[in-house]
C-alpha cells in the first residue's frame, strides 16, 4: 500500500488539512486540525485580515512498510500528537514585520493560557494492509480510522484540563529528574573510572552521537596513564591509577573485614597458609589487578552504556494515551 491509499482511508472534515508523507519505509499521513475555539489553550493568530491561526493540532498516523508475510498479521499503527506552529514551520524566529507572523500580544495570551500536551500511541492500534482494516488490540475488534484519531485529538486537547493535565505534567517533571540523576551517575562513574583505573573513554570526533543517542563502543575505552609492571619475568601494561589503587582496595577490604569480624576463609588462606609462597602471592597479584585494571572499567562502562540506553528511551518517549 502506498501513501497516497492509505492517507484515503481518512474520511477528512472541512477544515482539515492531511499532508501525505513522501517517505518510502514509513507509510502515512498528516493532520493538521485547528484547537476548539472555546478550549483553554488560546492559539496565537497571525496579523493579517484573515486571522489565520498558527497554533494548529498535529496528527502523525503511520506504520513501518514490512514484507508481505508480516503485513497479512498487521502492523503496529504509530500515532503522534502535538501542537504545530505554522510560521516558525521552516523559519528560524518570529519576524513581527511579516503579515504573516502572530503579533506579540497574541502570542503572550496563547503563552499564558493552558498548553497542551504532546501524546502517542504506539501499542493500541493494528492496521491490516490486505484487508484494509483497523483493529483494538485491546479488544480484537474492528474501529473506524476517523475514531482513533478523533480519540487522539480529543485527548490531546483534554491535556489542558486540570486534573488530566497536572497527571501527565507530574510524571513528566519526574521523568525529567530522573534523566538529570541519570547525568549524574553517568558522570560519577565516568570520573571512579579514571580515578581508581586510570581508564578514560576517548571521543570519536567523527561521530559524536556516542554517549547521547548511542552506547560506547568498549574499544573506546582506553588507559590514559599505562606502566608496564614486571611480574616473575613477565611484562603486563597496567595503568599507574590501577597500580596505586590496588594496596588501597586491598588495605580497605582487609580493614572492613578486621572491623566487622567479618570471618573469611579466604583471607586466612591468604595471610597465614601463604605467607612465605612468593609465587602464590605475586599469582594473586597478577589475578587481582588484572582484574582491577580490565575486567571492572569494562563492567562500570557497561553499566555507563545501559543508563545511556535508558535515558534515551526517556528522551524520546512521549506520555502515553491508554
Amino acid at each position: 500500500m502506498k501513501n497516497e491509499e492509505f492517507a484515503k482511508l481518512f474520511k477528512n472534515k472541512k477544515t482539515d488539512e492531511v499532508i501525505v508523507w513522501k517517505e518510502e519505509k514509513l507509510i502515512g499521513f498528516s493532520v493538521l486540525r485547528d484547537y476548539p475555539e472555546d478550549g483553554n489553550f488560546i492559539p496565537s493568530q497571525s496579523q493579517n485580515e484573515k486571522e489565520i491561526k498558527n497554533d494548529v493540532v498535529l496528527i502523525r498516523v503511520g506504520y513501518y512498510l514490512r514484507d508481505d508475510n508480516e503485513a497479512r498479521e498487521g502492523v503496529d499503527l504509530i500515532i503522534r500528537v502535538s501542537k504545530f506552529n505554522r510560521y516558525l514551520s521552516g523559519r528560524f524566529d518570529y519576524n513581527f514585520n511579516d503579515p504573516n507572523s502572530p503579533t506579540k500580544r497574541s502570542l503572550k495570551i496563547s503563552k499564558a493560557s493552558k498548553q497542551p500536551i504532546d501524546l502517542e500511541n504506539i501499542t493500541t492500534f493494528s492496521f491490516n494492509p490486505s484487508t484494509k482494516e483497523f483493529i483494538n488490540k485491546k479488544n480484537g475488534k474492528t474501529i473506524d480510522l476517523n475514531k482513533i484519531i478523533d480519540e487522539l485529538y480529543n485527548s490531546h486537547i483534554n491535556t489542558t484540563n486540570f486534573f488530566q493535565g497536572s497527571y501527565l505534567r507530574a510524571k513528566m517533571n519526574f521523568r525529567e529528574k530522573l534523566m538529570d540523576s541519570i547525568a549524574l551517575i553517568i558522570e560519577a562513574l565516568t570520573k571512579l573510572n579514571f580515578c581508581l583505573f586510570g581508564k578514560r573513554i576517548k571521543e570519536d570526533k567523527e561521530d559524536l552521537s556516542f554517549g547521547i543517542f548511542k552506547p560506547y563502543p568498549h574499544k573506546q575505552l582506553i588507559t590514559v596513564y599505562p606502566e608496564k609492571l614486571n611480574l616473575l619475568g613477565t611484562n603486563f601494561s597496567l595503568s599507574r591509577n590501577t597500580i596505586v589503587s590496588f594496596p588501597v582496595i586491598l588495605f580497605i577490604i582487609f580493614l572492613i573485614s578486621y572491623l566487622l569480624n567479618i570471618e573469611s576463609g579466604f583471607i586466612d588462606f591468604l595471610i597465614k597458609d601463604n605467607s612465605n609462597n612468593l609465587i602464590y602471592i605475586f599469582s594473586f597479584m597478577i589475578v587481582s589487578i588484572s582484574i582491577l585494571d580490565y575486567l571492572i572499567p569494562h563492567f562500570i562502562l557497561i553499566q555507563i552504556n545501559l543508563l545511556i540506553k535508558l535515558r534515551l528511551r526517556l528522551m524520546t518517549k512521549k506520555p502515553k494515551v491508554k
